[in-house]
């Protein structure tokens, strides 16, 4: 049959509920309350605390809660259900001058409404078991979540109480959080008096090995995402016979228009407003950045920026491009770049001196002529001296 599982992980798991567990409920539930609402987020694209008690009050794995001052320590039910959506690439961002809002993606929103129920499961699983990071949440990319399967699923109890520190902290409570909607396991908690939600009883239920062998194998078979993402549909698949497709998350391209950004220099009054075409590459904008500074281009460097499902990715660039570590600026244009109006990106050159500069997205330009060169439009503020000789 598979050899991620054994004949009799094979009889446990054909017995599992798939379409009756709480993530698929509860996820429908917050995407309808997306198409409605706009969801605010914070500076750092988490999501902000206002919206945390409305949002439990609809949930089905809700938590009972009636003090007047909100944390996010309350709430890693919905942390947990608003990591699962920014993973499962049904959203984006939209900016409107200083404020973020989480908004849906509606070409893959119609798709989404054309799976069945176990469909929509395994999509939502498969990020977590090929992909998992808590960077949506701005938190560190790390193990965390395998050494928190691993754990509950070698248990030789069924019923667990929270005495490991692997539990305590509130990332774990989060990750906890969403096992439980997938299924996994049963959780009972309570609120202490500093608003902070803490787990009583935990309960590991069979089906977790439908997380724990895929961590313990798929994590080291493979380092590319999509070779993961094909072993665990081709598997899951034999096991399941109700999940036939899956959800294409295209790319966004934008094609035939000029990206206007800003680009401001840390601990500087420098401004850049720059004009430049959806075909020219990354590395293009970076080198334009130090031309109009006149700055020398010796050094190596690297731009960050969030992926559409919120995880942190970066692109490295250097004089000779072959001295890079791939991804690098050179293999991705401005128009597959995975930014929106209002979005930004670090641009740090020369690990030395640490030049930090921020770039802005102000403007997409769509259905323009093809520019030949790259513009500055404006620069203000004072030119630094590449190099302090003082």
């Amino acid at each position: 049959m598979t050899q991620i599982f054994s004949k009799k992980d094979v009889e446990i798991l054909t017995n599992f509920d798939a379409e009756n567990t709480g993530i698929v409920q509860d996820f429908n539930l917050l995407l309808n309350y997306l198409i409605e609402n706009k969801i605010p987020l914070t500076a750092n694209d988490v999501l902000s605390p206002v919206v945390f008690k409305e949002i439990n009050a609809f949930l089905t794995h809700k938590i009972e809660y009636n003090k007047p001052k909100v944390f996010a320590k309350s709430y890693p039910n919905v942390l947990a259900l608003f990591l699962l959506l920014r993973l499962s690439g049904l959203t984006k961002i939209e900016a409107k001058k200083t404020k973020k809002f989480l908004t849906i993606e509606p070409k893959t929103y119609e798709q989404w409404n054309t799976l069945n129920k176990t469909e929509q499961y395994f999509h939502i699983l498969k990020p977590f078991i090929t992909n998992f990071s808590l960077e949506p949440l701005n938190e560190q990319k790390s193990d965390f979540h395998i050494l928190i399967i691993k754990d509950l699923a070698s248990k030789k109890i069924v019923n667990i109480q929270k005495t490991d520190y692997l539990y305590s902290y509130f990332d774990g409570k989060i990750i906890l959080s969403a096992l439980e909607l997938f299924g996994f396991i049963g959780i009972s908690g309570r609120l202490n008096n500093d608003g902070n939600w803490e787990f009583v009883n935990i309960t590991v239920n069979k089906s977790i090995l439908l997380a724990y062998h895929y961590f313990e194998n798929i994590s080291f078979i493979f380092s590319d995402i999509e070779d993961k993402n094909i072993l665990f549909e081709t598997d899951i698949k034999r096991l399941f016979p109700k999940y036939v497709n899956n959800l294409n998350v295209e790319k966004e391209t934008v094609s035939n228009a000029n990206f206007i950004f800003q680009v401001s220099l840390k601990y500087n009054n420098v401004k850049l407003k720059i004009s430049i075409s959806s075909d020219a590459d990354l590395d293009s904008l970076c080198q334009f950045i130090l031309d109009s500074l006149d700055f020398d281009y010796d050094h190596l460097y690297t731009v960050e920026m969030k992926s559409n499902s919120g995880a942190k990715i970066c692109y490295n660039g250097a004089p000779t491009i072959d001295y890079a570590e791939p991804p690098t600026t050179e293999d991705i244009t401005i128009g597959e770049l995975p930014i929106s109006v209002g979005s930004t990106m670090i641009y740090t050159y020369d690990f030395g001196a640490n030049w930090t500069f921020n770039i802005q997205l102000l403007e997409i330009e769509h259905g323009v002529r093809k520019m030949k060169k790259t513009k500055l439009l404006d620069i203000s503020g004072d030119i630094p001296e590449q190099y302090d000789y003082e």
